[in-house]
């Protein structure tokens, strides 16, 4: 009994099975001929992308007829999924799109690639508009190209010019040479930078278009790091010490594979040309000395090309001004009777700040000393004294580590004349000063005198007789 419910079981059970798989077969065939008419069969993997739009492969077409074929479960189930596991389900299409237009629409915006030179060109575009770029022609067949043509200036090698496009791009391509560089060898030509492009009846292959000739052109013919310009100062130094005043110019930047000059004038003309050959390389100066004064030029020039100079920078002015005259006068104020002669000193051309020594010599005379406090201006005034006769030389002089500035004045300081001796006069008595002319003034001197004289005799007559008496 065993067996046989058992066997019964599998029959019971084997019809089932035969059913259902009879009906998984149609259902799955309706599944696969409606998602054929909808038409997304053609998106499930990246392979039938290249296939002939609305023909679907073998496999689909044998599992489409086979509708009504007993298929075993595991050979109907991968016409259910998509050919390729990892690619995303495809999206339906919309009402009324048939299986052929609905991948024209979707697929290409979805999966085709971006042409690779389309992409360039339109970047191009883009940056074209937003700076003006030298662009070059492509592939149309154009009449006039742009290019750039090399000049001989080395601030500014290249120009732009727009010449007619044909095989000699209008002379242009036989202005051969490397493309300009900041350290470019002297007296080297460089040349033009032309693109490639298509002119009617040819085409030109482009000339000087590397990579350096290429970013030149697209930064409209000029270099896109120019070499810095060299630069010039000048300097004029103020008499110090009585040194003779100087000029000096100083040059900055110098680039190695040019020529430079500088040329010095003032007002009498062109005072010196001072030449700078290639290869010197940074800084570099040049000293003028023991020059006269005057307003001074300096113009400097630089040169790639042998003779062809262009100035650089602007014309430089300065003045110098020549060191004062040391001059001395000196003048005496009158005579000397000893040693009270005196002098006047008039000094001119000082330097404030400066020592100076001086000396007076003479007849048997010299003295010496030196000034320096009292000097606030370029002059100064002094006297001289208790100076005796003679002929004298005052010196004044500055002396520094190698030289010596000096001036001199001579003055002579005069005795003074001798005074004429007065002989003393002996007073007369007052008698004889009272006589007139007339006579009357001595008789009555004389009449006087006798008068005393006979007044004494008496007196003394009288004191000898009182004498006697006594006797």
């Amino acid at each position: 009994m065993y067996s046989r419910n058992s066997g019964v079981r599998r029959r019971i059970q084997k019809e089932p099975a035969g059913l259902t798989g009879r009906w998984r077969t149609t259902v799955a065939g309706l599944v696969i001929t409606t998602m054929a008419a909808s038409g997304l069969l053609l998106t499930a993997a990246p392979a039938m992308a290249d296939e002939t739009i609305g023909t679907p492969s073998d496999s689909v077409v044998q599992d489409t007829t086979t509708e009504d074929t007993a298929t075993a479960p595991d050979e109907a189930a991968p016409a259910e999924e998509p050919a390729n596991p990892s690619e995303e389900p495809a999206i339906p299409a919309d009402e009324g799109t048939t299986a052929a237009e609905a991948p024209a629409a979707e697929a290409p915006a979805a999966e085709a690639p971006t042409d690779p030179a389309a992409s360039k060109t339109a970047d191009n575009s883009a940056a074209a508009e937003v700076q003006v770029l030298l662009v070059p022609p492509g592939e149309e067949v154009v009449d006039k190209v742009e290019i750039c043509h090399a000049t001989s200036s080395y601030k500014n090698p290249y120009i732009i010019n727009e010449p007619a496009a044909d095989g000699d791009v209008s002379g242009h391509a036989g202005h051969t040479g490397p493309v300009f560089y900041p350290e470019i060898p002297k007296h080297t030509a460089w040349g033009d930078i032309i693109p490639p492009f298509t002119y009617d009846g040819g085409s030109f292959p482009g000339l000087n278009w590397d990579e350096e000739g290429q970013a030149i052109y697209e930064n409209d013919c000029s270099i896109p790091e120019p070499p810095a310009d060299p630069t010039m100062t000048v300097e004029a130094t103020d008499c110090i010490y009585y040194v003779p005043p100087s000029l000096t110019v100083y040059l900055y930047g110098l680039q190695s594979n040019l020529d430079y000059r500088v040329t010095v004038s003032n007002q009498d003309g062109v005072v010196d040309v001072w030449s700078v050959p290639a290869g010197t390389v940074g800084d570099t100066s040049f000293t003028w000395n023991d020059i006269p004064g005057g307003t001074y030029t300096a113009t400097f020039e630089q040169a790639i090309i042998a003779g062809e100079w262009e100035q650089v920078g602007e014309i430089l002015e300065v003045s110098v001004v020549d060191c004062p005259d040391l001059g001395v006068t000196a003048a005496a104020t009158g005579c000397s009777t000893g040693s009270d002669g005196t002098a006047d000193i008039h000094l001119t051309g000082l330097i404030p700040g400066l020592e100076y020594g001086w000396e007076l010599t003479g007849d048997d005379y010299e003295l010496s000393g030196t000034l320096s406090d009292e000097i606030t201006s370029d002059t100064l005034d002094g006297t001289l004294d208790e100076l005796p006769p003679g002929d004298y030389a005052f010196y004044l002089y500055w002396q520094g580590d190698d030289m010596i500035v000096e001036a001199q004045a001579t003055f002579t300081i005069d005795p003074c004349p001798p005074v004429t001796p007065v002989t003393p006069v002996t007073p007369k008595p007052a008698a004889l000063a009272a006589t007139g002319a007339d006579g009357t003034g001595g008789l009555l001197g004389a009449a006087l005198i006798m008068i005393v004289l006979g007044a004494g005799a008496l007196a003394f007559r009288g004191r000898r007789g009182v004498g006697v008496r006594e006797d």
